[in-house]
């Protein structure tokens, strides 16, 4: 499983309480000896999870 989907339930309970009536940005950090691959997948699932498509 990936870093952040691990994560996902934790990651939905501090997205909860920002207002979604405002912009928002995220910041996505690429980890030193880190891979490609693994960063695709953080990405994608930060994606996901912002859209609320992530179970």
């Amino acid at each position: 499983m990936d870093v952040l989907q691990a994560d996902m339930h934790e990651w939905r309970q501090h997205l909860a309480q920002i207002d979604d009536h405002e912009n928002r940005y995220a910041l996505f950090e690429f980890v030193k000896d880190d891979n490609v691959e693994q960063l695709m997948s953080d990405a994608l699932a930060l994606k996901q999870l912002l859209k609320g498509n992530i179970g």
